[in-house]
């Protein structure tokens, strides 16, 4: 990844591309390291490789839900995210979003790169709206960087992630228009 970035701290040179099971391997280490950490989603740390692989990648080639990475010029992997519709139906027009990024590139506009992505690609695709379903109040990184791109807060679920250092914190649901 390049020292560079844009001003709204973006790094131009990261390019993403769609996720697939061949991907599996390089992205099990991220996905694995964040669950284990407890500390900001509600997956089970004793979920297998298999299972994990199943839920993130799920009909990749579907409208409903596409995996993302995004790698270095080298093929190294510094994050992935998962969008997903919300809902079916008459609900179908606001997206979900889940992001990962590697330890070694926190702090590097990666994540910030991809919710940008993903919201682009989102709106794109005619949706109207991407809602974040449990983002953890102690995650204060996420909260910021949310809101920094125009999410809001619009409900708390009190209690419900049991953060290992914290103890029990609230979830936030954080929404935004496209």
């Amino acid at each position: 990844m390049t020292a560079a970035s844009t001003a709204d701290g973006t790094d131009p040179a990261l390019r993403f591309r769609r996720a697939g099971a061949e991907d599996w391997a390089a992205l099990w280490p991220i996905w694995r390291q964040i669950v284990l950490a407890g500390d900001t989603y509600c997956y089970d740390p004793e979920t297998t490789s298999e299972r994990a692989r199943d839920g993130w990648l799920a009909a990749r080639e579907s409208v409903r839900q596409q995996a993302w990475l995004a790698p270095d010029s080298a093929g190294a992997v510094f994050g992935t995210f998962h969008r997903s519709l919300n809902q079916q139906g008459p609900g179908r027009h606001v997206v979900n979003g889940s992001y990962m990024v590697a330890e070694r590139a926190r702090g590097r506009g990666v994540g910030r790169s991809m919710v940008t992505h993903s919201l682009a690609r989102a709106a794109a695709a005619d949706h109207l709206a991407m809602q974040f379903n449990a983002v953890a109040a102690t995650n204060v990184h996420a909260v910021r960087l949310d809101e920094d791109l125009g999410s809001r807060t619009v409900g708390r679920v009190p209690g419900a992630l049991r953060h290992p250092i914290a103890g029990l914190v609230d979830l936030q649901i954080m929404h935004r228009e496209l």
